[in-house]
């Protein structure tokens, strides 16, 4: 008969041997991993959608301007996805009238205006 080692066959997990499948010393005490717990954290933004994008707000959405429930964290990109707007299709987008930073993450209460690109006007003559 053969020694089976230290662990009696018990996988390395339930072994407790390795440390990242073993508890954090958050969940020791009761807590969770910090990831999996602001995974879950949602936040109310307001959505306003504007010219041919109007037919993506929610279904059932009452006025112009809904309120939309999203992970923290969430970007103007995640919304227009989550709205269903094609990714082939281009659009403009104001965070709360400002001009959002690239990849800028929004925060609870604001507002995304989202409008397709605008074009027209008048050559200048020279």
């Amino acid at each position: 008969m053969g020694s089976r080692g230290i662990s009696d066959g018990l996988s390395s997990r339930e072994a407790g041997s390795n440390g990242r499948d073993s508890p954090t010393r958050s969940e020791k005490r009761g807590g969770r991993r910090r990831s999996a717990f602001r995974a879950n954290i949602q936040m109310m933004v307001q959505v306003e959608l504007f010219a041919t994008l109007g037919p993506y707000l929610p279904a059932g959405s009452a006025g112009d301007a809904p309120l939309l429930e999203v992970p923290t964290g969430s970007t103007v990109a995640d919304i227009a996805s989550r709205l269903g707007i094609p990714a082939d299709m281009p659009w403009i987008a104001l965070i709360n009238g400002q001009d959002p930073t690239f990849r800028q993450r929004l925060r609870e209460g604001d507002v995304v205006s989202m409008f397709p690109p605008l074009a027209g006007g008048q050559a200048s003559k020279s």
